[in-house]
């Protein structure tokens, strides 16, 4: 009688949900048919500076569903009140808070502001969509002081279409205040393109997007980036035909309108690998979710 009351309860309807206990203090916490890893003792913060852009939209948008943040920070130099609005009614578990310049009257307020987003995160992600490389990097050294004082040891994503430039930028302003270490912690985001090969190379293989893997080498601008289509995983079986049609989609891809949306969700995938990291959760690589898929141990190139 007890065990179909504990089962009744398990299945009841409703958010019930219960923990197993796995190795280390790491819990699995499932709901219903849903179910995510996240560390029971540690409580992750993520911070998004810039978030009222059309590519911070999107990336707050995508994280606040994630299971494995607690706390989501947004904070920009103009209002943050709406976006906080909109982001208050998802019923996820993560917490949201907002900080922005423009609820203060005083530049020392919003200079508060900034300090208390980034107060205790983990992982900033700071996106910028300036319409030059100088309004950008002048942004950078404007939040720089809040970085170094409130979360120096913080995991900084860096969303930009000049990340070329812009990441030895801000590694260099971490070294002038004497943290040489910060090249390990400073990340340029550059998964958009790997993000538009996977999708492009999925369509004409004619396979599901996760399980497809192009290999990007170069830089993060559409001029130094190059896909490896020749090297897609699990099979690059592509008439020069088609290889002709995939580089000139990737070409006019960046071409045409802006790519917000892609680019944020490109970004939130990257940010939460970060979160992964820090969860200490282990993420099976795409050799285990394509042998799992085709029911072999190992799958060779």
């Amino acid at each position: 009688m007890a065990a179909g009351r504990l089962l009744a309860r398990r299945t009841g309807r409703g958010c019930r949900r219960w923990c197993e206990r796995s190795s280390g203090d790491v819990f699995e916490l499932r709901r219903d048919r849903y179910a995510s890893t996240v560390c029971a003792s540690k409580n992750l913060k993520v911070a998004i500076v810039g978030a009222t852009g059309q590519t911070g939209r999107s990336l707050a948008l995508c994280l606040k569903q994630s299971a494995l943040i607690d706390e989501l920070a947004v904070y920009d130099s103009h209002p943050t009140r709406g976006l906080l609005l909109e982001l208050s009614h998802m019923d996820s578990r993560c917490r949201t808070i907002v900080e922005d310049e423009a609820s203060t009257t005083s530049a020392c307020n919003g200079k508060r502001d900034l300090e208390r987003a980034l107060t205790g995160a983990k992982i900033v992600a700071i996106t910028l969509d300036g319409e030059s490389i100088r309004e950008e990097a002048e942004y950078l050294e404007k939040i720089l002081s809040g970085l170094l004082g409130c979360c120096p040891k913080a995991l900084v994503a860096l969303v930009s279409r000049r990340v070329n430039s812009l990441v030895p930028m801000l590694y260099e302003l971490y070294k002038r205040a004497g943290l040489f270490e910060a090249s390990s912690r400073i990340f340029g985001v550059v998964s958009l393109f790997a993000t538009r090969a996977n999708g492009l190379a999925a369509e004409t293989l004619k396979i599901q997007p996760e399980l497809s893997s192009v290999p990007v080498i170069g830089g993060g601008c559409p001029r130094s980036c190059v896909p490896l289509f020749s090297q897609t995983r699990p099979c690059a079986d592509f008439t020069p035909e088609e290889l002709s049609r995939l580089s000139e989609a990737m070409k006019s891809a960046e071409a045409a309108e802006s790519s917000s949306l892609c680019l944020g969700f490109a970004a939130a995938r990257f940010c939460i690998s970060l979160c992964k990291a820090a969860r200490r959760v282990h993420t099976c690589t795409k050799d285990e979710t394509l042998a799992a898929a085709r029911g072999r141990d190992r799958i060779f190139p």
